[in-house]
């Protein structure tokens, strides 16, 4: 039942459908103990005929598998539209699109800005916000990030 087995185990699944995991947890609602995996295209969309395919094709998969030894529902979804960013692949990957970025000590007096992901190398990124009527563009060190997801802008 280590989250990360089965992630090994999936991975050769997941490449052959060309998606990529973006998540995955177990979820207990009630008595109904759920793996869910969340994935993704490399372009950030999914769609329901990809994720019934990929669930058909991972469900015999983990079935023989040893390490999920209990009965489970499987659950593929997709990670949504204000998914959180994990690792630096899918933050860079999301430069240009608007972000929630909060950190741990404040930048410009707030612990979290919304705004467009400028530039990220790793260590260090740019992030424009609208402050008042004038843009501004703030600096932030990896260091500092608490969570960094999409955002949907209104």
């Amino acid at each position: 039942m280590d989250l990360n087995e089965i992630k090994t185990i999936i991975q050769s699944t997941l490449e052959e459908h060309q998606v990529q995991l973006s998540d995955i947890k177990w979820v207990q609602d009630q008595s109904m103990r759920i793996l869910q995996i969340a994935i993704m295209h490399k372009d950030g969309t999914m769609d329901l005929e990809t994720c019934a395919k990929v669930a058909d094709a991972l469900s015999p998969v983990l079935d023989a598998s040893p390490l999920v030894n209990e009965t489970y529902y499987l659950e593929l979804c997709s990670p949504g539209a204000e998914r959180e960013l994990i690792g630096d692949e899918q933050i860079i990957a999301a430069i240009g699109s608007f972000i929630n970025l909060k950190v741990l000590h404040p930048l410009e007096k707030q612990l979290e800005l919304k705004g467009y992901l400028l530039k990220y190398d790793g260590l260090i990124g740019q992030i424009m916000i609208q402050d008042k009527s004038r843009k501004k563009m703030i600096e932030f060190n990896k260091e500092n990030i608490v969570k960094i997801r999409l955002a949907v802008k209104i």
